[in-house]
């Protein structure tokens, strides 16, 4: 974290140690957001599936798009 407030610092015009103070008083407050790990899990789990869904739904279209290709090629239909 030491790291992230040192490169992110300077961009705010601030040291490093501001930064740093800031982001613990954000985390006290309760205003940063946390991932827990059984989170980052079922997250991860969720956006497999759906890429998944996704690369069979793209399969899907592209063998659709190559049958009406061919059904619609002037040559076929002699």
């Amino acid at each position: 974290m030491q790291q992230a407030c040192q490169a992110v610092a300077p961009k705010l015009g601030v040291s490093w140690r501001t930064a740093s103070r800031w982001r613990q008083q954000a985390r006290r407050d309760g205003h940063t957001h946390q991932h827990q790990p059984e989170d980052l899990v079922a997250e991860v789990a969720k956006l497999r599936r759906e890429n998944q869904e996704l690369r069979d739904t793209n399969e899907l279209l592209k063998a659709a798009s190559a049958f009406f290709t061919a059904e619609l090629d002037p040559k076929r239909r002699k």
